[in-house]
């Protein structure tokens, strides 16, 4: 059984405007699932509905075959844990308080932190990499930093899945293989991680499986080979690409070459 699943879902504007239309795709323990699709075409939005906070108008999702609509929201984000673009007006905490507000979700309402959640925190930023940062605050640190302290926020949690809204934007090379690499090991830990990202040879590189959103609300899911084609890309994006292949002191890298645009797509 898929761990998280959704059933044809369908999401529309109350102007009638459908934005996502019969969309299917589920993610298994320990897979690294991939969103692409061009700017307006409902990435962000299908995240949202897959998770709840936006509702379905028609499909469902489900984890472990339980519609998430019965789920209470401290049910569901006990399991799920979402990793929103990292912004400028993240709250000011000092990062080690950002990554304790995920345990929100294993904190009793009226209680406070306990020694146990503290240690967790410590234990997630390690794993990262970023204890350095502990003492700082958010506003004193670098947006691939930033973007660390809140995907150890997500961890804090301990969840099954992790949902990350562009993980890799507006950072520079170095961050950007740092956040991949980061979501890449998480999966060795059984963790499965979803998250949606402009850039298509993150997603040929790191992803067991990939979902192609196109304009018109309709997807292609599967296989990354199967759904990352020169052909697919072109049909969704409007873009001629080449597929290629380079021997790097790492081993073979694949990645995607824009060529050129289609005409009448300017």
């Amino acid at each position: 059984m898929s761990l998280l699943k959704v059933n044809k879902g369908v999401f529309s504007y109350p102007s009638g405007e459908k934005v996502l239309d019969e969309v299917c795709y589920e993610v298994g323990k320990g897979e690294l699932i991939s969103i692409l699709g061009p700017n307006g075409a409902g990435k962000t939005t299908l995240l949202k509905c897959t998770m709840g906070l936006l509702g379905w108008k028609e499909g469902n999702s489900t984890i472990n075959g339980i519609d998430i609509r019965k789920l209470s929201p401290r049910e569901l984000f006990s399991i799920v844990a979402y990793v929103p673009q990292a912004k400028a007006d993240t709250p000011n905490y000092y990062t080690e308080e950002m990554v304790l507000l995920g345990r929100g979700s294993r904190i009793g309402f009226f209680s406070q932190p306990t020694e146990k959640d503290r240690e967790v925190v410590l234990l997630c930023m390690e794993k990262l990499g970023i204890s350095h940062l502990i003492g700082k605050r958010c506003s004193e640190i670098s947006g691939g930093e930033l973007q660390m302290v809140l995907i150890a926020r997500a961890l804090a949690s301990e969840p099954e899945i992790i949902v990350l809204d562009e993980p890799e934007s507006n950072l520079d090379f170095k961050n950007q293989l740092m956040v991949m690499e980061t979501l890449s090991n998480l999966t060795h830990e059984n963790v499965a991680v979803l998250f949606n990202t402009h850039f298509p040879a993150h997603a040929l590189q790191y992803s067991t499986k990939a979902l192609m959103l196109a304009k018109n609300g309709k997807a292609i899911f599967g296989n990354v080979d199967e759904v990352i084609t020169e052909e697919n890309i072109k049909k969704v994006f409007g873009v001629n690409v080449a597929l290629s292949e380079i021997n790097t002191i790492n081993g073979t890298v694949r990645t995607v070459v824009p060529v050129s645009l289609l005409k009448g797509k300017i």
